[in-house]
């Protein structure tokens, strides 16, 4: 069943549908979306705050798949000038702002794509259109991308670390060589674009928020799966910084831990990327290993890494231990060419440009080597396409109508109360049961310590039979509590025939005589 979280939002926006309307990205073909022919099929992910769904243009004959991400439009402070004095950017009136989705157009993202990235690149997860919507007293935006109907590398690194098995070098060759194909575009260095001129003096886009989850796998479009493998499309550029190429920026994060950060840390540049995407295929490749640092630095006097010695940051940084060489399975060619991208020296380190020369031969030989060829396993599929994330249409047109959403809210935020009510509970419960747990393992420490004393004085013998021992220590353990409330109680307990008076007096108050008539 799908998460209550993404049934709103998708509820929500077929509700507004009437009342926005789509815009493309004018750098990329046409699609002409229209919002009451948008059917959700599945919840992708979620990500923060941001829920990404697979839908479905029905008013289209061929039925045209997305991947549509919705969000809160964040106060982001003042955006960048205007390109022009007519442009968009200038627009004031709020009435003009809703309709033609202003707001969401000066979002970074969409501003990324719209400025910078214009029509794409075919490993880059294209924008296709964008708007804006209300959700109640929220500012929505929306965007919609070609459906990556092959998931994300995250998804498949666990996949296959679940099943103990690597993936197919064929296959590693292809993402890699279009990761890096990917970066350089971004970074304004493929040879492909140095006359284009949508991207003449473009600026270098970086992707600090690079990883495994937003490298996105999708199948050729009205091909059989037979023999390929999935195309890489990186996306989310949320968090992207633009430089002039071959620049950098300097981050000031004085809390930056850089146990998984590039060894350049808080100076980000193109390389800075280069290493990220390394550390993907080297991940990928390894599973057991990942590019963090390998040094502790937090030890007693809790020393965060800003307040170490420059000397001792390198030497952390630095450590060669953060790159072993990739699964034994696979051939040194693959192995040398992803160490290139993990050059712990960012100077030293390959530009993606750089890399994307490098990696063109080898890349094509492997290619077109059919006998390489090995299948992508089956659950990859299943994992992106589940009944737990695919709508129920008659759920979410239930949802739609005059009050359902309103009710379904309320009911689920009772059901989520009550859950929380069942923790606390539960997690009173455990308390309660560790302290009694606790009390009685004391009682009988206490216990044998009174045994002892009253055995050596005669009172009493020392107990033999375990039954006969467990059956009096709760008794013991009882009678203690007893006189611990009433503050009586003198460890290790009074002599053995006061023991007895106070069971007695114990029992005979527990069970009143009953009263006369």
């Amino acid at each position: 069943m799908v998460l209550f979280g993404a049934e709103e939002r998708a509820a929500a926006y077929k509700r507004a549908s009437p009342t926005f309307k789509i815009r493309d990205n004018i750098h990329r073909k046409q699609h002409r979306l229209d919002p009451e022919e948008i059917r959700f099929d599945t919840h992708l992910r979620s990500s923060g705050k941001s829920f990404h769904f697979g839908v479905t243009d029905i008013g289209t004959a061929g039925h045209r798949q997305y991947d549509l991400k919705l969000q809160v439009i964040q106060d982001e402070g003042p955006w960048s000038p205007p390109l022009s004095p007519g442009s968009e950017d200038t627009e004031q009136s709020p009435t003009k702002v809703e309709s033609e989705s202003y707001d969401a157009k000066r979002q970074h993202e969409i501003r990324t794509y719209l400025r910078y990235i214009k029509n794409g690149h075919e490993n880059i997860k294209n924008l296709e259109a964008f708007h804006q919507y209300r959700d109640g007293d929220k500012l929505m935006m929306a965007q919609f991308f070609r459906l990556c109907d092959g998931g994300n590398l995250k998804q498949l690194r666990m996949g296959y670390k679940e099943n103990g098995t690597i993936p197919p070098e064929q296959f590693i060759w292809r993402i890699y060589s279009q990761l890096i194909e990917a970066l350089a575009f971004l970074h304004n260095e493929h040879p492909k674009y140095q006359n284009d001129p949508k991207h003449l003096n473009r600026p270098s886009i970086l992707h600090p928020d690079l990883a495994a989850e937003n490298v996105y796998l999708v199948w050729p479009f009205m091909q059989s799966r037979d023999g390929i493998y999935p195309d890489v499309r990186l996306g989310d550029f949320g968090k992207s910084l633009f430089v002039p190429i071959g620049k950098g920026a300097v981050i000031d994060d004085p809390d930056a831990n850089p146990k998984y950060k590039p060894p350049e840390v808080n100076f980000i540049s193109a390389k800075s990327d280069v290493w990220r995407a390394g550390s993907i295929m080297y991940s990928l490749t390894t599973f057991r290993r990942s590019t963090s640092t390998k040094t502790p630095w937090i030890m007693e006097e809790n020393k965060s890494f800003a307040n170490l010695t420059k000397e001792h940051q390198q030497a952390i940084l630095m450590d060669s231990r953060r790159v072993h060489p990739i699964n034994l399975t696979y051939s040194e060619d693959l192995n040398v060419m992803i160490q290139k991208s993990l050059v712990l020296d960012h100077n030293k380190r390959p530009s993606a440009g750089e890399l994307l020369k490098e990696l063109e031969d080898p890349a094509k030989l492997r290619k077109n080597a059919t006998w390489m060829y090995k299948a992508l396993p089956s659950w990859m599929t299943d994992k992106v396409i589940t009944p737990s994330n695919t709508f129920s249409q008659e759920r979410l047109n239930e949802l739609i109508q005059p009050g359902q959403l309103e009710a379904a809210r309320k009911s689920h935020k009772k059901a989520v109360a009550a859950g929380r009510k069942r923790i606390r509970e539960e997690e009173e419960r455990r308390r309660v049961e560790q302290l009694e747990e606790e009390e009685r393992t004391e009682a009988a420490d206490q216990f044998f310590s009174w045994e002892k004393r009253e055995a050596g004085r005669g009172s009493m013998e020392i107990l033999v039979d375990d039954d006969e021992c467990d059956a009096f220590i709760a008794r013991y353990v009882i009678i203690r509590a007893a006189g611990l409330k009433a503050g009586t109680w003198v460890e290790p307990g009074p002599a053995y025939e006061e023991f007895l008076r106070l069971e007695k007096v114990y029992l005979a108050a527990q069970d009143p005589a009953p009263q006369p008539e």
